[in-house]
């Protein structure tokens, strides 16, 4: 019998299922708000445009040092197309200087200074392409159109990427760095409290009206002469506006909040009689670190934002808060970003990272994970750089699997593929102030606890499962771990093989940096999993990959699923 415990007299569970389905209706009708009619988009793919220049791929097949052509920047839209995006977000360049035919900022006044400054014209490749008179954004912008996809710019905030070269002056170059920068070091946000990266105090500080003029003064400007469907703000590039020693949350709050407003009446003003642009914010996803960016969810979404999209630094995090995030904004749109990256490892003798690339079963789980907290779609960022970079040495390298999307766009197809669950060492210098799970370090007699938000696939878990971790180096053959899950102390086997085929090969390790445990479908849950692993005996080690894959018991019945594995394969 069920209680009735409201005034209306209405069976609880039934309020419960009406309100949730209200929820899911209003976040669909956030998400796809351009037209009535218009499907919601289920994946959104970014392109940063350096890709063009530094990656090689069919459409730039000498790699950097050819000369841009149209056919560039066409390319990278007809395959994205051809996979299946819904929505083609451009990112031209890095908030400084306008990569495109500017007024507001025109390029004589930008080159004319630049020169006289450093005493050279280091221009850079996409600066050079716009001063001959090209602009690439209304080509990409057509050609997107053309193929039947939206397009959004996607326009960086607070981008640190070379500005440190700004006292180089056989480095520098204008694509990257602008007079106001330069002319104005009392904008930046310098030391600052709780910083985790020694770049960020080379990035400016928001607290200054002039420094909020400067972004905003530009995103008027490609609102009012591009036909773009939406806007995503970007704050993750990168993940640091303010001294958090000299503003108060409520201080950081107001300025971003009024800064979303403010690009919010712009989109509104330009885009046309009947039409809506969509507003989207790539932030955190982890909401702990939203107070020192001055990101609200709640405040940001009264101020317009159509669309979040929760993203890491720069990797694939399956663990997530969604499911928290849409309790706060059950009306928006939700999206994961997810990358070409799955974890990092510091190389200390060759001074370089290596980054493991992550896997279809990775994206899927990824996925059916945000699908089932409460997200609408996923996105795509630095897809393109599982290709050779000329410039890196991180091979080997590989065509992206652009067979994935089809199967990405589909919470009913992703839920029918393997899980591979994944925990994860990042880079070490990542701007987000939070304390990771990842490395840990173990030795004789401490143990380590994780979470892991689990999803059960389509038939639930019916087959074994089988639990790795990974660590740093080769570990001491006369040590011993165990691990307990939920409860449950797991029996060791020894095969840590890779679960499944994996044509990557960056950080895998060997199989003395591994150890593994069986892991019976029984004791998985639906939601967070506690796991503990703890070092028995053995010298110290360092645990930085922590993964458990299992199966779907679901027959994968449905055709285009199919093909698109086979394809995989």
């Amino acid at each position: 019998m069920i209680k009735q415990n409201n005034k209306s007299g209405t069976p609880l569970r039934i309020l419960v299922c009406i309100a949730v389905v209200l929820s899911s209706l209003c976040a669909a009708a956030a998400v796809g708000a351009e037209k009535k009619d218009t499907p919601q988009p289920r994946l959104y793919f970014n392109d940063d445009t350096t890709h063009i220049g530094s990656c090689i791929s069919p459409y730039h097949p000498k790699g950097r040092g050819h000369p841009l052509s149209d056919s560039m920047f066409r390319g990278p839209v007809d395959e994205a197309a051809d996979a299946g995006v819904d929505v083609y977000l451009l990112q031209p360049g890095t908030g400084w200087v306008p990569w495109w035919p500017s007024k507001v900022l025109p390029f004589e006044v930008q080159d004319r200074w630049f020169k006289a400054h450093y005493g050279h014209q280091g221009r850079g490749a996409f600066i050079s392409y716009v001063a001959k008179g090209n602009d690439f954004i209304k080509t990409m912008e057509e050609q997107t159109h053309k193929r039947g996809m939206r397009f959004y710019l996607s326009f960086r905030l607070n981008d640190a990427h070379h500005l440190h070269q700004a006292n180089n002056v056989k480095t520098v170059q204008l694509s990257y760095l602008c007079q106001l920068y330069v002319e104005h070091p009392e904008y930046r946000i310098g030391r600052a409290p709780g910083q985790s990266s020694v770049f960020m105090e080379w990035i400016q500080n928001w607290a200054f009206k002039e420094v909020r003029d400067y972004k905003f003064n530009q995103i008027v400007e490609l609102c009012e002469n591009y036909r773009i469907d939406g806007l995503e703000l970007d704050f993750m590039r990168h993940a640091a506006f303010f001294n958090t020693g000299k503003t108060t949350a409520a201080k950081r709050r107001d300025i971003m909040t009024e800064f979303v407003r403010k690009v919010r009446k712009t989109l509104d003003r330009t885009a046309g009689a009947g039409a809506h642009r969509v507003l989207m914010v790539k932030i955190p996803l982890h909401l702990e670190c939203h107070d020192s960016l001055g990101v609200d969810m709640k405040t940001l979404r009264s101020a317009g934002v159509d669309v979040f999209n929760l993203a890491s630094f720069n990797a694939t995090e399956q663990m997530t808060e969604i499911a928290q995030m849409r309790r706060l904004v059950p009306d928006a749109g939700l999206t994961l970003q997810m990358t070409y990256i799955s974890s990092t490892i510091r190389d200390h003798k060759e001074k370089r990272w290596i980054r493991r690339r992550t896997t279809p079963e990775q994206f899927f789980t990824g996925a059916h994970l945000a699908y089932s907290r409460g997200a609408d779609a996923v996105s795509l960022f630095n897809f393109q750089y599982y290709r050779p970079i000329v410039h890196d040495n991180e091979g080997p390298f590989s065509e992206p699997p652009f067979n994935i999307i089809k199967i990405l766009k589909d919470p009913k197809l992703v839920a029918r593929q393997p899980q591979h669950y994944i925990l994860a060492t990042l880079e070490d210098d990542h701007p987000l102030y939070r304390k990771r799970e990842l490395p840990v370090d173990l030795s004789k007699g401490k143990s380590a606890l994780f979470s892991l938000d689990m999803a059960p696939p389509s038939g639930g878990w019916a087959k074994k499962g089988k639990l790795r971790i990974q660590a740093s180096k080769a570990l001491d053959p006369r040590g011993a771990w165990t691990a307990t899950l939920n409860g449950t102390k797991l029996k060791s086997t020894q095969d840590v093989s890779e679960p499944y085929p994996n044509p990557y090969t960056q950080a895998l390790g060997a199989p003395n940096q591994l150890r593994a445990w069986v892991v019976p479908a029984s004791i998985l849950k639906d939601g967070f999993n506690k796991l503990e692993i703890r070092q028995t005996t053995g010298s110290p080690s360092r645990i930085f990959f922590v993964d458990l894959s299992i199966n779907s018991t679901a027959p994968d019945t449905d055709k285009q699923t199919q093909n698109e594995r086979k394809r995989l394969k």
